[in-house]
């Protein structure tokens, strides 16, 4: 399995993508059945993300691409993912 790891800013949301934006760039993910979403560790449904979150988000690449899990940021590995300290 080859993966991709993405971090971006939820820009919006519907029960079928995401898209996170990342330094202007927009990158729409597709959201299927096997895909999870969690936010502190607790798998919620896609469409309690909230705009302006800071994610995570797991792809993998190989054959047709899918996104395997979004995690919402939240505390130090939001600001660390925002390059903060």
């Amino acid at each position: 399995m080859v993966d991709a790891i993405y971090t971006g800013m939820v820009y919006s949301v519907s029960s079928k993508e995401v898209v996170i934006s990342d330094k202007g760039t927009h990158l729409p993910l597709e959201i299927g059945a096997g895909t999870r979403v969690l936010r502190d560790g607790k798998a919620i449904s896609v469409t309690q993300l909230k705009e302006g979150e800071k994610v995570r988000a797991v792809v993998n690449l190989v054959g047709k691409s899918h996104t395997r899990e979004i995690a919402v940021l939240t505390g130090a590995k939001a600001r660390r993912a925002a390059g903060l300290r």
